[in-house]
C-alpha cells in the first residue's frame, strides 16, 4: 500500500468531477488507484526536476504514522522550487511548511482533497499565485543561501 492509496477516495472523487484528470506519478513502481487515471513517469535523476515542473499542482500525503514525523518534506520543497501550488494532508512537517491559502491547501478528508484539486484545476490564476508564494517561501526559509551560513554557525558553536 502506498500513501496515495490512502487518499484514493478523494482522488477518485476529483476524477469524477474533472473528466480527463491525470495523476502524474514519478517513481519506479506505480500504484493502481481505482477511478484515477495514473500517468506513470519512470523516475530519473536527469529528468525529475523537469517532470515536476511540467505539472499543474503538487500533492503530498504523509501516512499518519510516527515514522512520517521524521520526514523532511522533500516533495513539498520540490513542488515549491518548481513554482507549483501544493495540496497536502494535515500531518507532520506539512503543517509547518504549507501556509494554507498563500502557498497551498491542507486537506483532511476525501472531500477536502477533491475540492482542493477541483479548485486548483479550474483556477489558473490561483495556481500561479499559490505557486509563486510557495517559491518565495522556499527562497526565504529553505534555500541553501539561508541555511548554509546558519549550519556553519551551528557547527562552529559546537566546536
Amino acid at each position: 500500500m502506498t500513501s496515495l492509496d490512502e487518499i484514493q477516495p478523494g482522488l477518485a472523487e476529483a476524477s469524477r468531477r474533472l473528466p480527463g484528470l491525470k495523476l502524474r506519478v514519478i517513481c519506479d513502481a506505480f500504484p493502481k488507484l481505482t477511478g484515477v487515471t495514473v500517468e506513470p513517469v519512470v523516475w530519473s535523476e536527469a529528468t525529475e526536476a523537469a517532470e515536476i515542473a511540467g505539472a499543474d499542482v503538487g500533492i503530498s500525503h504523509l501516512p499518519e504514522h510516527p515514522w512520517s514525523l521524521g520526514k523532511c518534506g522533500l516533495k513539498v520543497l520540490q513542488y515549491m522550487a518548481a513554482g507549483l501550488p501544493v495540496i497536502a494532508n494535515r500531518y507532520g512537517v506539512h503543517e509547518a511548511m504549507i501556509a494554507p491559502g498563500p502557498s497551498g491547501i491542507l486537506a483532511s478528508s476525501p472531500s477536502d482533497w477533491a475540492v482542493a484539486i477541483e479548485r486548483l484545476a479550474n483556477d489558473l490564476d490561483l495556481r500561479g499565485v499559490m505557486g509563486a508564494a510557495g517559491r518565495r517561501q522556499l527562497e526565504s526559509e529553505y534555500a541553501t543561501k539561508i541555511w548554509g551560513p546558519r549550519l556553519g554557525e551551528i557547527l562552529n558553536a559546537r566546536i
